[in-house]
């Protein structure tokens, strides 16, 4: 609905009759910095606070196989690109992330809780891209997109990341409070900050929506290719790769087998946009590899059903 919304916003008319078009940076500069680091960081407080991520050996092994699967889904993408498709070293960035990158939060915990029965399953998947995917694919922009590679530029990154700060600072919090059985952020802090995060995924959608308006899907020719092949990859793919993983190398069966490939099988994230608005490239090529994922995306997860359930 969100994404509906702000894609109607777009046919507003100013004085002189004209359509107003809203930048999508407009959206994803508000949001980026201190919603998403607030999200990252209350994630990470909660998730570890309330033992949801470590303690549940389930949870663990999920956590595991996806990262797994989405590593090679993303090299196999830097590949395919290396031979065929031949875009720039941002613009692949941004397909590499939509290949592996999970929708592990508006779409992922709402599936983990009501048909996995779980909702624990994807809180440490949530984590591993907060902590691992998102700084590694951000630093990676930061460094290409600006024209120079140096041992002291990607050694500064970390510190240019808010996301990256945002999660270190809920780990540590959320190992202090399970050391002492205390939580040390007080509440008028902690509120705050957990409002401002909650409207992360709104305004993300929002700004995904506002993208929407006055174009079409797979309007660049060139793209397309690579389009279909970050679909293929994220919704066929990488369920597959999930599925040897778990059956043959963790030996799971029965509900454990069934969720890790569900999992594998959830969309792109709309957070790879706002990162592609946030440096200014591949705005398109993310956008379409998404709203592809996220369209074909249910189809796979009711065969995955059908298959395993």
């Amino acid at each position: 609905m969100s994404i509906r919304i702000e894609k109607s916003s777009g046919r507003k008319r100013d004085s002189g009759g004209l359509p107003l078009r809203f930048p999508p940076e407009m959206g994803t500069s508000v949001g980026y910095f201190p919603s998403i680091s607030a999200l990252a960081s209350m994630a990470d407080c909660r998730c570890s606070a309330s033992r949801c991520c470590w303690a549940a050996f389930a949870a663990r092994l999920a956590a595991r196989l996806a990262f797994f699967s989405a590593v090679l889904v993303g090299v196999v993408f830097l590949v395919l690109n290396r031979m065929f498709f031949h875009l720039n070293a941002p613009d692949a960035t941004i397909g590499a992330l939509n290949s592996l990158y999970l929708n592990s939060n508006n779409i992922g915990l709402p599936i983990a809780t009501y048909i996995l029965g779980n909702p624990a399953l994807v809180a440490p998947i949530l984590v591993m891209q907060q902590a691992i995917f998102t700084p590694v694919g951000l630093t990676v922009l930061d460094v290409t997109t600006k024209g120079k590679v140096s041992i002291k530029e990607i050694a500064k990154q970390p510190l240019h990341q808010p996301l990256l700060i945002g999660s270190l600072l809920g780990i540590v919090v959320s190992a202090i409070s399970a050391k002492s059985g205390w939580f040390p952020v007080p509440k008028f802090i902690f509120d705050p900050i957990d409002m401002i995060g909650d409207s992360a995924v709104p305004m993300i959608l929002m700004a995904f929506g506002m993208s929407l308006h006055g174009t079409k899907p797979l309007q660049q020719k060139g793209d397309r290719p690579a389009i279909f092949t970050v679909a293929v990859l994220k919704n066929i793919i990488m369920p597959i790769i999930a599925f040897l993983l778990a059956y043959f190398v963790m030996g799971f069966r029965g509900s454990e087998l069934y969720a890790c490939v569900v999992l594998a099988a959830l969309p792109t994230g709309q957070n790879v946009y706002n990162y592609a608005a946030r440096y200014n490239v591949g705005l398109t090529f993310a956008r379409d590899g998404i709203l592809m994922s996220t369209m074909t995306s249910p189809v796979f997860i009711a065969i995955i059903a059908a298959l395993l359930s």
